[in-house]
């Protein structure tokens, strides 16, 4: 009994130090929201006594400046926010000065000896500002008292309303969409024939073009850059990255192609193509999409001590975490799924699973509608005007 009680004793013990109190593994915030800030001034975040009382004695914020203010755009700074509340957040008091920053974090301090707490955000330079909340604002706005605030005003006092917010109003949200993509154009977002439109081949025998995609991406400012937004080139080049990261077998890449892939993935949508089978490994275990509470503990098992060495527990959340993140829907899942899953699946390569396919396929047989070249341009692709021009000799001598 002894021995036992020692046992978990050390565990317990273990368990603290791997997982700290003060850090954040799963959603930490519970509202975020994108605002157009155009003029060059400070702006107001204003907290009240509601019943006599702060719904809470401190709040963390994280505020970051956009070139745009898209719901898309908020989606895509998710896992950014999630990183940057995990750094040591500046506590600030009554009129302290919030200046927006990818890498900053704030702790609002409300001053319990004032009916409201005001802090103010320096905006200078700033076209559009977001917010990531450890609650949601309006908790804060006394909507019955006659001189009741919204919690966002310029120096005029006018309400600055926000463009897009998450959740839209069920739970929390999860992003993997990105700001500069393919548009919607459900064709160029297969990565097979994406490839062929803008002369790019998915070869996962071959990890000099996966490496040369990323040496270009970190050797090119502009590949990281939101104002202006990234070129065609900087596209082309992270998905030939994304592409053979979210297909190809783990041996089969570059080292350390994650950690490259997790800086720039904010900047851009996704194209779309299945993991590879892997016959050295089993089927991932089924996942309930819905079940955001064993996907938000796969989470916290995986960020608990699996930052050198892949246990048992480490294994068993990486199979959930790489199981949903490659099927369920995007807003069925945990905003810090797809960071955990980023961050260790290098320590965790040889615990993978299948998580899509049953056997060895070729993503090229794939098919890409030839119609669909006449929106890339015609004569742009030799492979697809071959393929438009064989179509109706196909038809006449099948007949």
């Amino acid at each position: 009994m002894r021995a036992l009680i020692l046992g978990l004793a050390l565990i317990i013990a273990e368990s603290a130090d791997q997982c700290p109190n003060d850090k954040f593994y799963d959603g930490w915030w519970e509202w975020a929201g994108i605002f157009e800030t155009p003029k060059d001034e400070n702006y107001k975040w204003i907290a009240q006594k509601v019943g006599g009382e702060y719904a809470d004695p401190q709040m963390k914020l994280v505020v970051m400046s956009a070139t745009t203010s898209t719901g898309l755009n908020l989606r895509s700074h998710q896992s950014e926010a999630m990183n940057t509340a995990n750094t040591s957040c500046t506590d600030v008091q009554h009129e302290g000065v919030m200046t927006p920053s990818d890498t900053a974090c704030y702790t609002l301090k409300f001053d319990d000896s004032r009916r409201e707490t005001v802090f103010m955000v320096n905006a200078a330079g700033a076209s559009n500002l977001i917010f990531f909340a450890e609650h949601v604002p309006t908790e804060f706005e006394d909507a019955d008292a006659d001189d009741g605030k919204h919690y966002l005003q310029d120096l005029n006092g006018t309400d600055v309303e926000p463009v897009a917010q998450l959740p839209d109003g069920t739970g929390h949200a999860h992003g993997d969409v990105h700001a500069a993509g393919i548009g919607n154009d459900p064709y160029l977002k297969n990565c097979v024939c994406q490839a062929a439109a803008f002369g790019w081949t998915l070869d996962c025998s071959k990890k000099g073009p996966v490496s040369a995609a990323a040496a270009y991406l970190e050797a090119n400012e502009a590949c990281a850059s939101d104002d202006p937004p990234p070129t065609d080139e900087c596209m082309k080049q992270y998905h030939i990255m994304q592409a053979h990261h979210d297909h190809c077998l783990h041996h089969d890449l570059p080292e350390d192609i994650e950690v490259v892939l997790h800086k720039y993935e904010k900047h851009y949508e996704d194209c779309i193509v299945k993991r590879q089978f892997d016959p050295d490994l089993k089927t991932c275990p089924e996942v309930t999409c819905t079940d955001e509470a064993a996907l938000e503990a796969a989470v916290m098992d995986l960020n608990c001590g699996c930052e050198t060495t892949c246990t048992a527990k480490c294994a068993a959340a990486m199979k959930v975490i790489l199981m949903a993140h490659d099927n369920c829907p995007e807003e069925e899942l945990p905003t810090s799924l797809e960071v955990a899953l980023h961050d260790h699946e290098d320590v965790c390569a040889a615990h993978l699973c299948n998580s899509q396919a049953s056997a060895t396929f070729d993503p090229y047989d794939t098919a890409c509608a030839a119609e669909a070249s006449a929106a890339i341009g015609w004569g742009s692709q030799e492979a697809f005007l071959a393929t438009t021009l064989a179509l109706p000799l196909a038809v006449f001598f099948s007949s």
